[in-house]
């Protein structure tokens, strides 16, 4: 999971460079309260699809659980998985701005617009760039989820700690109650039960996170129909699967976009405070001034760096610009664990700093950004020039 401050999915430490977040184990140590439903088959069947997709990864047991590796050798900016998220909700001090639907942003229409101007008339929550996204979306939005998320507007004890949270948990069980399935893509479709099935269980090491959950179960579950609404104990245990594999996306200078919960492949990626995979937040919405088809968002992991066959494929549960002791803290308390990786565990202070350096130098040129690693554009754009994975401007 990881990149910036979400007090609701997962708090971390505030930092303007952010990169996402996601779960299960690779280069750490530990794993109190982690629960893991995947059976022996699981690596197999993960492997075998992506081989059909052709992605250049396949899938293994590592060290203290399932990882994801390299099947051939990888190039920097080379996409090495896709997918569509299960559940994708926009972030609250968002949602005026960004399509409820494809993402697009009305601060980059053509003309400029401060917000959208269609939006949901009954719950005020759900803005869209066009009738069409508005239209995708309808059949999902009403009924349940609508009529839920208004009672929740007005739930004192919804903050900014539960908010996106709440929303995510309330588009789930809609679904669930509306039997929704969804195409990810390469793993196929998935409904309510992939969670318990596919995601693993980390219970929260303090309690202010544990205290997080419960207030958001309680919100959700006030706030739904009662024909929609499940056990709580049923509800708890899957956020603590949906919370740890969720990844945060991420706009221009780190402006909090929106939360995508993926069941598919991506909760396969284990973490490293050295990363050589990163969430691409600009492939999955719009960048041009063009209002949206109602087609829905599609995110990818792109390799951060040239990597060797063989090698391990990790992403960064934490915002990789931290110092170790910041990094070890916010991983312990929401995962578990204590890392392992060769940033981790090396004495020497200089290969901090020598990582710090070369992310830094990763991060976007662009004046109005500067919070994204950059990745060469290889088949999206001109040759030699890189582009952000946060606001999608390429040099």
């Amino acid at each position: 999971m990881a990149r910036r401050k979400e007090g609701k999915r997962r708090p971390q430490p505030q930092d303007a460079h952010k990169e996402p977040r996601s779960l299960t184990h690779g280069a750490q140590t530990g794993g109190s309260g982690v629960r893991d439903p995947r059976g022996p088959l699981f690596a197999a069947e993960a492997s075998q699809t992506m081989q059909v997709e052709q992605l250049p990864c396949r899938v293994s047991s590592g060290s203290g659980g399932l990882g994801v590796y390299a099947s051939r050798s990888i190039s920097a900016g080379e996409r090495v998985a896709f997918e569509r998220p299960l559940a994708l909700t926009i972030s609250h001090n968002a949602r005026a701005h960004f399509c409820a639907v494809c993402l697009a942003d009305s601060r980059r229409s053509s003309p400029p617009l401060k917000c959208w101007t269609l939006q949901c008339e009954t719950c005020h929550t759900q803005y869209y760039c066009s009738d069409s996204c508005a239209a995708a979306i309808a059949a999902r939005h009403g009924g349940t989820e609508c009529t839920a998320l208004l009672a929740a507007s007005s739930d004192p004890a919804v903050d900014d700690d539960t908010v996106d949270t709440v929303a995510q948990a309330i588009r789930i069980l809609a679904d669930r109650a509306n039997g929704i399935s969804t195409d990810v893509g390469p793993a196929g479709c998935f409904g309510y039960a992939a969670y318990a099935e596919r995601l693993v269980a980390i219970t929260p090491s303090t309690s202010s996170a544990r205290e997080c959950l419960r207030t958001t179960v309680d919100v959700t579950l006030r706030a739904l129909p009662e024909e929609a609404r499940v056990p709580p104990a049923e509800l708890h245990e899957l956020l603590e699967r949906h919370s740890c594999n969720l990844y945060g996306v991420t706009g221009r200078a780190g402006e909090d976009v929106a939360s995508a919960s993926f069941v598919g492949l991506f909760h396969l990626f284990n973490h490293a405070c050295c990363p050589n995979v990163v969430f691409d937040s600009g492939s999955g919405w719009r960048q041009s001034s063009a209002v949206g088809d109602g087609s829905p968002s599609t995110f990818s992991l792109i390799a951060l760096t040239d990597i060797a066959q063989g090698s391990e494929l990790c992403i960064s549960y934490t915002s990789s610009a931290e110092g170790p002791t910041l990094r070890s803290d916010h991983l312990s308390e929401h995962y578990g664990f204590r890392c392992t990786c060769h940033r981790c565990t090396c004495d020497d202070v200089n290969v901090e700093l020598d990582y710090s350096e070369m992310l830094e130098r990763l991060r976007c040129a662009e004046e109005e950004c500067g919070s994204g690693l950059s990745v060469p554009c290889g088949d999206e754009g001109p040759l030699g020039f890189l582009r952000c994975v946060h606001c999608g401007t390429s040099w």
